[in-house]
């Protein structure tokens, strides 16, 4: 952590410690909606308000509001910075702060945490600048936040292109093609003007350039911008395939900063990635897409109900919009009418946050929805059997029939599909599918965290997670005596697992080691974040305390398996230490043991949840 003087000057003393438990917060003259009170709240135990202030009101509050602490942000960062008595390094090269802390002696120290957080940004991007050329689009606070942070990280060039500055305006950006990164620190494709884009990208990204001098491609686009998650200038990086990152981790990174100022303590950088993807997580809509008649309201009201959102039917939405239903708007306005006004309720609905959205089976006939649905969503396909889609209430499914229909559609459904499931089972089936697949993408703590809102003590609608765990030699499956192991290998092992993982819609973590202390570390790790192991030692089978001793000690339910018949084996492999743990032994049935072991270990939680064991 960067030393804080106490006071004006060095004379007069040695820091004071700070205020864990004091009184901090943000002040501003909007503030709306702010993630900093969440965030705040995740990082350390102090009371976060928020202070809408009007210009005439500033100083008092600065020198007599009463707090420890608190950040600043637009339009008072400059004004707070000549209030202060001493200044940080980074707020006084950059001009502005954005937090100040009271010192015991009433000292005002200003820094600007943004510099920390832009770092942490680019850095844990992956975004290298050393030597690059890097265009900054923007001449405001932001833009001078990125300007010093990109000089000290090594670029070797900064250009500003801002509408301000004659011959370096926006529309002067092919100019500078020839740039490895950009930086967006304009508003632009903000809330609610998304997904509107400062500039075009395409031409900095070609290859094969023959002007000299000129470098090849682009290395990657940052953009300040956090609402939408995907702004214009993000969802031409995901289209182009140029590494991206939006503005969300630089916002969790300055706070993190802030609260060490705060707090007085340090906080580990692990907690900016957790509580980034929280975030993401908690105000990513889902977009449920799939043919008429796929099952997109039921799955969807019940996804909502688990995650503690509200469900929008864009159809509804379209029929409320237009005042009738929407048989009589393809009757009176054709589908290029209905196509219209339904576009203008994706436009309004992409923009919120947190919802779940259930879409008409043609949004994915116009292309200028995708960036709508997608610039706060994720996409997830419903597919059912075509002779399973209900066609009531649906003109073009009845006048176009089904299989035609589909046939029109699949690679568009594909093309936009972030994730995927199969409603060809029960209600409840489909929303376990959906769960699994929302783990996977937003990884299993963010949703628990979303769960947890809904209902603290019942993670019932967060699927399972079982751990796979393979001692020595199991890695060689295929190779290592094929009449005994049989000739499928470990990649087909591997198949296997991911396969019963979606069919059965629990979620399958696998791990392999041929080293006793690494398996006992891996099981210990286990504790809380699993709910079941399914283990086949190997040799450790016939020889491991510790193994057992691990197992006992998590006590998290586990299936022992064996891919041989071992109770005709040699001698001394009719004895297994952590037997006498598991719930159950399967052995002799190949490589699909470990599916029947699953499937046990899931049946056995259910029940044991029911109250049946």
């Amino acid at each position: 952590m960067h030393d804080i003087p106490s006071c004006k000057s060095s004379q007069i003393g040695q820091p004071c410690s700070r205020n864990p438990q004091g009184t901090f917060g943000l002040i501003g003259r909007t503030l709306g909606h702010s993630y900093s009170p969440q965030i705040h709240q995740c990082l350390a135990d102090y009371e976060y308000r928020l202070v809408e202030l009007e210009p005439d009101q500033v100083e008092d509050f600065v020198r007599n509001g009463g707090f420890d602490g608190f950040n600043v942000t637009i339009p008072y960062k400059v004004t707070v910075a000549g209030l202060c008595d001493v200044l940080s390094d980074a707020a006084r090269r950059i001009g502005c702060v954005n937090t100040v802390i009271r010192l015991c002696d009433g000292t005002l120290y200003g820094d600007n945490t943004d510099y920390y957080g832009f770092r942490y940004m680019m850095e844990s991007a992956g975004m290298d600048v050393t030597g690059a050329k890097v265009v900054v689009l923007g001449a405001g606070g932001a833009s001078k936040t990125a300007q010093v942070a990109l000089g000290d990280m090594g670029a070797a060039s900064v250009v500003v292109l801002s509408r301000s500055i004659e011959g370096f305006t926006l529309q002067d950006a092919s100019a500078h093609a020839d740039a490895s990164f950009i930086v967006n620190t304009t508003p632009v494709g903000m809330y609610p003007h998304c997904p509107e884009s400062p500039i075009q990208i395409e031409e900095f990204t070609r290859v094969g350039e023959t002007r000299l001098g000129w470098a090849d491609g682009l290395k990657g686009v940052a953009d300040v911008v956090y609402n939408p998650a995907r702004t214009g200038l993000m969802l031409q990086c995901e289209r182009l395939g140029v590494p991206h990152v939006n503005g969300l981790s630089m916002l969790v990174g300055q706070a993190k900063r802030a609260c060490e100022l705060f707090s007085g303590q340090p906080v580990d950088d692990a907690q900016i990635t957790r509580i980034t993807h929280r975030i993401a997580a908690q105000e990513e809509n889902v977009v449920l897409i799939g043919m008429p008649g796929c099952g997109k309201s039921t799955i969807g009201a019940e996804l909502a109900q688990a995650l503690g959102r509200e469900y929008v039917d864009a159809d509804q939405r379209i029929q409320e919009a237009a005042g009738k239903p929407i048989p009589q708007i393809f009757q009176e306005s054709g589908e290029a009418g209905f196509r219209a006004l339904e576009t203008q309720v994706m436009a309004e609905l992409g923009s919120q946050s947190g919802l779940v959205i259930g879409c008409g089976g043609g949004v994915i006939t116009q292309p200028v929805n995708y960036d709508l649905l997608h610039q706060n969503g994720v996409l997830l396909r419903v597919r059912r059997p075509l002779e399973h889609l209900d066609t009531q209430g649906r003109p073009l499914s009845a006048s176009e029939g089904v299989g035609a229909l589909y046939t029109q559609r699949k690679h568009l459904y594909e093309a936009w599909a972030d994730l995927t499931i199969d409603n060809d089972d029960t209600p409840q089936v489909a929303l376990d599918r959906c769960m699994r697949e929302l783990a996977l993408w937003w990884g299993r703590e963010s949703l628990g965290s979303i769960c947890a809102q809904v209902a603290a003590e019942d993670p019932s609608h967060l699927p399972r997670t079982y751990l796979v765990i393979n001692g020595p030699n199991i890695n060689m499956l295929g190779i290592r005596e094929p009449a005994i192991y049989g000739n499928e290998g470990y990649a087909a092992l591997l198949a296997l697992l991911e396969e019963t993982s979606r069919t059965y819609g629990f979620m399958v973590e696998e791990y392999q080691s041929n080293h006793e202390g690494d398996l006992v570390d891996r099981i210990q790790q286990a504790m809380g974040c699993v709910d079941g192991i399914v283990i086949n030692p190997g040799a450790y089978t016939h020889t491991s305390v510790a193994l057992l001793d691990a197992l006992k000690a998590v006590q998290i339910p586990f299936v022992e398996v064996h891919i041989s018949d071992v109770s005709s084996r040699e001698d001394f492999r009719q004895v297994s230490y952590v037997r006498q743990a598991a719930i159950t032994t399967i052995t002799g049935q190949g490589i699909d043991g470990y599916r029947q072991g699953l499937l046990f270990l899931n049946d056995f939680l259910v029940s044991e949840s029911c109250g049946w064991v």
